[in-house]
């Protein structure tokens, strides 16, 4: 959906507090992707979720909407970034459209087993008792 779409559904909504979700591929986090988040987020907008990059970021801001990327909540590949920050959400608080979004790290649910093989160790691996 194009930001110019975007834009004529908020020219129809009224003066409450205007959410947008997203699960997209931005800039810098995925360095091949053609999109900013500065200039491809509409104004208008009072939060922006945007889900797809695993690692939860600080809450930024961008055409005075708070974007906020929360990550997502279980270890889906090894990723020494992600260890480091731990798996969580955001609870986020709304009082006359001041943002409070605050990230709540889970305990970690189950173990994520990283195992590296070597070609020469294969038959050692295969045996069985």
């Amino acid at each position: 959906m194009s930001p110019e779409i975007l834009e004529q559904y908020l020219e129809h909504m009224g003066n409450g507090f205007k959410i947008l979700m997203l699960h997209q591929e931005f800039q810098p986090f995925f360095p091949d992707s053609p999109l900013y988040t500065d200039s491809e987020i509409p104004e208008g907008f009072n939060y922006v979720g945007i889900g797809h990059y695993h690692i939860a970021q600080a809450p930024f801001t961008v055409n005075d909407s708070t974007v906020v990327y929360p990550g997502s909540t279980e270890f889906t590949a090894y990723n020494e970034k992600e260890e480091e920050k731990g798996k969580g959400f955001y609870f986020v608080e709304v009082e006359d459209k001041n943002i409070n979004a605050q990230f709540v790290k889970l305990r970690r649910g189950r173990p994520f087993v990283y195992v590296e093989f070597r070609e020469e160790d294969i038959d050692r691996y295969s045996k069985r008792d």
